[in-house]
């Protein structure tokens, strides 16, 4: 999901939330952003240039995403 937040289940660093962000118009790609508590005062940002990296990046990662409402 783009745009989106959520909680990542299974996988690497489970139990962190996460935020994807279409940065196309900045950068060309997307933002992944990752946090060890819902604030996002801490954790890292990664970079894709496309969707299908950004789907490669996930499936790397092992991880299971509990999508969440805004």
């Amino acid at each position: 999901m783009i745009e989106a937040w959520g909680r990542i289940d299974e996988g690497e660093h489970a139990g962190w939330y996460l935020y994807i962000r279409d940065d196309n118009a900045n950068t060309g790609g997307f933002l992944i952003i990752r946090s060890p508590d819902k604030s996002f005062k801490s954790g890292y940002t990664d970079w894709v240039e496309n969707r299908q990296n950004l789907d490669r990046f996930f499936h790397s990662a092992g991880w299971n995403v509990d999508w969440l409402e805004t």
